[in-house]
């Protein structure tokens, strides 16, 4: 079983990256200003998208 490797997010609370695949990090333009994106692909093929404003 994998340790739990936790990581705090603005907007979902505490997310457990263990079972994480791949990581992407973008900024993306979205109502007049940049914001940071963080889309996680899970080790099953679901993948989650966290934004940071």
């Amino acid at each position: 079983m994998p340790q739990p490797i936790l990581c705090q997010t603005p907007t979902r609370g505490w997310v457990n990256l263990a079972y994480a695949r791949q990581i992407q990090f973008r900024k993306i333009h979205i109502h007049m200003s940049w914001q940071f994106t963080c889309r996680i692909i899970w080790s099953n093929g679901d993948s989650d998208i966290l934004f940071y404003c």
